[in-house]
């Protein structure tokens, strides 16, 4: 039962990576125009109203608050493999595999 395990959590790390290249790969190409629209997009798909809530104040503040706004839009000018990892380690560690283990500990 533990290798299914490991095998599951190698499988959803994967997938989420691939999803995660393409999703660089759209916002790169012109992220002031596109984080927002993938921000709105986003909100639209996240089964929980917290996790909606959350991103909908993220989307306010970036389009709010001019700082905010130009320290998000310099993160696009890092080199493509500190983005990828930055990015890679927020997302896939933390949300898609540390929320449920978290949730699995409670």
């Amino acid at each position: 039962m533990k290798s299914l395990q490991v095998n599951f959590d190698f499988a959803k790390r994967f997938i989420a990576e691939q999803m995660l290249n393409e999703i660089f790969s759209y916002i790169n190409t012109n992220p002031e125009v596109n984080l927002p629209r993938l921000l709105h997009t986003v909100r639209r798909f996240v089964p929980e109203d917290k996790h909606r809530r959350q991103i909908t104040r993220v989307l306010e503040t970036y389009e709010n608050v001019p700082g905010i706004h130009a320290y998000l839009n310099r993160l696009f000018t890092l080199h493509d493999n500190v983005k990828r990892r930055l990015i890679f380690n927020w997302f896939v560690n933390a949300q898609f595999i540390g929320v449920p283990r978290h949730r699995q500990i409670r």
